[in-house]
């Protein structure tokens, strides 16, 4: 803001840093709110969208999901699958593993009917140290599945979901404890995310203030973004340590966030 000398001619007619960083501020502010729009109404659909474009038409792929998704159901059973059709309701590459000893594998799972239906099931049971197939069936009913129409997003990929859709299922008392975590650490890592743009303009701007023009713009804005991954590095790692239940999903997500709020607040005032 000193490269032409605008910084000592605002100074000079009396103007305070906090004065100058206001419309900034404000616009930071505008784009956090824009932010919130996205992750509730746009963003979900899209991810959607390109999910099941995939999908449909680009089925000659080498590319392969090397972590299935698993489903926590309430009788502490799990369904693990490769990938959920959201249009016809369908899990693919199933295994319901209803205990330690009884594990089903079907090639997908219908969930139109109740109770589900597989197709081409494989029933495996535990002997020793081993499993060993038991039987097979065409067609198999799940009757130990039970899955309510509300539960039917639990099979969208979390980072695919709206704000207000993990809200509400997170009060959802149906849903299982580990999934509640899982739902709870991207609820409040969406809810994060967006107030970057107000924690960078804290955090930078008082800085921005003293640059003088010896400082190359490139330099400034290259350690803008070095800033910006890392930060990004750590709310993504804190994510991952959220979900493990490692600690309380408010603590992990939210500590760099007041954290970097702290040391900006105090840089700000002083500035």
């Amino acid at each position: 803001m000193n490269i032409h000398h605008e910084l000592t001619a605002l100074r000079m007619a009396g103007i305070s840093s906090r004065l100058l960083s206001r419309p900034v501020l404000i616009l930071a502010i505008l784009f956090s709110c824009i932010s919130y729009i996205n992750l509730q109404f746009f963003y979900p659909g899209a991810l959607n969208f390109k999910n099941n474009f995939k999908d449909t038409y680009i089925k000659k792929t080498k590319y392969k999901n090397l972590h299935p998704n698993v489903i926590y159901l309430n009788d502490n059973s799990k369904l693990v699958f490769q990938k959920f059709n959201r249009n016809k309701k369908k899990l693919f590459d199933v295994f319901f593993i209803k205990n330690n000893e009884d594990i089903y594998h079907a090639k997908y799972l219908d969930l139109n009917s109740s109770p589900p239906i597989g197709k081409f099931v494989d029933f495996l049971s535990r002997k020793d140290s081993y499993f060993e197939k038991i039987n097979s069936f065409d067609e198999y009913e799940f009757t130990e599945i039970n899955i309510q129409n509300g539960q039917y997003s639990l099979f969208i990929p979390y980072l695919n979901r709206s704000i207000s859709m993990l809200l509400s299922q997170y009060k959802n008392l149906s849903f299982s404890k580990k999934d509640k975590i899982e739902i709870l650490s991207y609820l409040n890592y969406k809810l994060a995310m967006p107030l970057l743009s107000v924690l960078l303009i804290i955090f930078v701007f008082p800085s921005l203030l003293h640059f003088s023009k010896n400082i190359s713009i490139f330099f400034i804005c290259a350690i803008s973004i070095f800033g910006y991954i890392i930060f990004h590095t750590v709310m993504d790692s804190a994510l991952i340590l959220a979900e493990n239940s490692l600690f309380s999903p408010y603590v992990i997500i939210w500590s760099p966030i007041v954290l970097s709020f702290y040391l900006g607040i105090r840089k700000y005032i002083k500035a």
